[in-house]
């Protein structure tokens, strides 16, 4: 049997580099339990940084279990990478795997409880329960507050708004913005909601990201978008009063 030699300091050594003096690894540190498919899935994403890439193909088995050890950098990072890829894939049924583990890094995000997430094709199992979004969700909603821009500027080229339609895909706007999203169904802090990738232009020039939304009471809807290497801002959205004509 031969040795493998001459990998140390390479672009293929994936061992924990630590700065001189440093004790303890960045961020918060995170188990991240995953299946198989998941993993496989990030394992084939084509541009990771290393710090991902090492957490990715370090994955291990315990207990017949699979888990992921990231910090919470890490994480934001990995979910990042997985956004953009599922944002540019044309393979529908590779789509939909990537979708599957990018809900999986995102409730991670949220809950800081990744352990209790399964993932699924079309949804994910919390504490064994199946989740489904409310039908109350659908349809479009007024965006009428942002951490980051008031109204005037949220109604610059026309009225804000995100809308949620049944099969899973779905559209906003708000300033220069404009987004295609596509959905799945999801839990966010015990409330029926949604997590979507999207892609869409700013003043023409291109964006991708991803995002959460869910219903906070019958006529409020809590929202918030992140931009792939961007700004990130939440949003509070109801019901339009009368069918748009846009």
């Amino acid at each position: 049997m031969g040795v493998i030699s001459g990998w140390q300091g390479s672009h293929f050594d994936l061992r924990e580099r630590t700065s001189p003096g440093a004790t303890t690894p960045r961020g918060k540190q995170i188990r991240l339990e995953a299946t198989s498919d998941v993993v496989s899935v990030l394992r084939e994403i084509e541009i990771l940084d290393l710090a991902c890439e090492r957490a990715v193909f370090a994955a291990r088995v315990e207990s017949g279990r699979i888990f992921l050890k990231l910090n919470d950098e890490e994480l934001e990072e990995l979910a990042e990478h997985l956004a953009a890829e599922a944002n540019h894939e044309p393979n529908r049924r590779r789509q939909k795997r990537l979708d599957a583990a990018l809900m999986l890094l995102t409730a991670a995000q949220e809950d800081g409880r990744a352990s209790s997430v399964r993932t699924l094709g079309d949804g994910y199992l919390r504490d064994g329960v199946r989740r489904v979004p409310t039908t109350a969700l659908m349809g479009r909603w007024r965006i009428d507050d942002s951490d980051l821009w008031d109204r005037d500027a949220l109604d610059l080229v026309g009225a804000a708004y995100v809308e949620f339609r049944e099969d899973q895909t779905g559209s906003f706007r708000f300033i220069a913005v404009e987004g295609w999203l596509d959905y799945r169904p999801a839990e966010i802090d015990g409330r029926p909601g949604v997590e979507f990738t999207f892609e869409g232009t700013d003043e023409g020039d291109p964006v991708s990201g991803r995002g959460w939304a869910a219903q906070v009471e019958c006529d409020e809807l809590q929202l918030h978008i992140f931009f792939h290497m961007g700004d990130d801002s939440a949003f509070r959205a109801r019901p339009f009063a009368a069918p748009s004509s846009e």
